[in-house]
């Protein structure tokens, strides 16, 4: 019989851990809010396991969401020289931020005799630029929601500070629902903090 060692997941939006003492590998843990905090509710122990377990805990008033274990004793470490795997989500949720800022950066044209970028001040050096917080509350709520399992629509859209006119691009694509899962799949797995400075 295995030995039982304990394991650690993490919650990506509040970073609450979560640990279990056992003899099973697992993937991550299904966590749900309740009114004392985050709680785990069931562990899934391959990745393909998750999705049927999120909508098993998921209600409309408490989302779901995964919590990937982050410390397992048991756990191979990557080999030093080969090359980290493709993770087929993780690409196309690339390929969908890389196409945003495309359509976020021709959402809006230049107006005649406006330039296309703002000359540098010739009077000396720069004021420093303060970080801009507007906003800033909205967005982590709509990323917070979206790793929820909420659905990207054009309000969410547009509290993330995206142009509504790339949300009518987005949402026209073939392909749109499965860059929609493949982000919150990133939400997820990078966090909430994470996902906010990638903004």
């Amino acid at each position: 019989m295995a030995q039982a060692r304990t394991i650690t997941a993490r919650d990506p939006i509040t970073g609450a851990t979560f640990k279990r003492r056992t003899a099973r590998t697992y993937y991550a843990a299904i966590v749900c809010d309740h009114a004392a905090g985050p709680e785990a509710v069931a562990w899934v122990g391959r990745p393909d396991l998750a999705p049927k377990q999120l909508d098993r805990h998921s209600t409309a008033d408490r989302p779901a969401r995964l919590a990937l274990v982050v410390a397992d004793p048991w756990a191979e470490p990557a080999p030093a020289a080969v090359a980290e795997p493709v993770d087929p989500a993780r690409a196309v949720a690339d390929e969908a931020l890389a196409a945003l800022a495309e359509l976020s950066a021709a959402a809006r044209p230049h107006l005649p005799g406006e330039p296309a970028t703002v000359p540098a001040p010739s009077h000396g050096t720069a004021a420093p630029q303060l970080p801009d917080l507007k906003g800033a509350a909205d967005k982590v709520a709509a990323l917070e929601y979206l790793a929820g399992g909420g659905q990207l629509s054009s309000d969410v859209w547009v509290a993330l500070g995206w142009p509504f006119e790339a949300f009518l691009a987005w949402a026209q694509r073939p392909d749109a629902a499965a860059r929609e899962a493949a982000l919150r799949a990133r939400i997820r797995r990078d966090g909430v903090a994470a996902s906010l400075a990638n903004l």
